[in-house]
């Protein structure tokens, strides 16, 4: 997606649970402004993608390669148009600015098209998905009403940030506190210290920090 550019010994661990469904949406590749430079006939162009590392979608080995679904939709996409595509690491949160100075093309994750449609520029939706709340197994929250005054942590400018704190209309409760991360793995982080309630967010995500 682009962004209009006018002017981005043994661990004992505490089972958790997925508590209630939040939203249906949808899981897009981007639209993609490219940089059409001049190359010799044995070089394709280069596109920079952005990327957040996200389990079975987008992630890094520990030899340095980038694989996941997304990583192969994109690299087919890209070498059928004509174009080599190079993948970048982001901070999350940062991905409108590194859109609009042009430190990465486009955006290729896991990021719902639903309440941002003029907004970007999309490819369109190739995946369904749904957010999702995940708590400890000993809690007593078991619905969404539960999470009446308590405390929700959610991955920075993503749905469930935006749900949560009311951005999109929706029957969610008043939390007490939404504590927004950069990365799902301070989510889980502070699910598993007790600093918050519930954690929030996209289902595969969640369900590969449960795993």
């Amino acid at each position: 997606m682009r962004k209009n550019r006018k002017n981005d010994s043994h661990t004992r661990r505490k089972r958790i649970f997925i508590a209630a469904l939040l939203l249906a949406g949808s899981l897009i590749p981007g639209g993609c402004g490219i940089k059409k430079e001049k190359t010799s006939d044995s070089e394709l162009p280069e596109i920079v993608i952005g990327i957040d590392y996200f389990e079975p979608y987008s992630y890094r080995t520990s030899d340095g390669e980038y694989k996941g679904i997304d990583v192969e939709l994109a690299e087919e996409a890209f070498h059928r148009l004509g174009y080599q595509p190079e993948f970048e690491k982001v901070v999350w949160e940062d991905k409108e600015k590194l859109l609009s100075d042009g430190t990465i093309d486009c955006l290729w994750s896991c990021y719902s098209m639903n309440e941002r449609e003029n907004k970007y520029q999309w490819a369109g939706p190739y995946m369904y998905s749904r957010q999702m709340v995940v708590v400890r197994a000993e809690s007593e929250i078991r619905t969404l009403q539960d999470l009446k005054g308590k405390r929700i942590a959610v991955q920075a400018t993503t749905k469930a940030e935006d749900l949560f704190l009311h951005n999109i209309e929706s029957n969610l409760p008043q939390a007490e506190q939404v504590n927004c991360f950069s990365s799902s793995n301070e989510l889980y982080a502070a699910l598993r210290k007790n600093y918050a309630d519930a954690i929030a967010g996209h289902e595969a995500m969640l369900g590969s920090l449960i795993q």
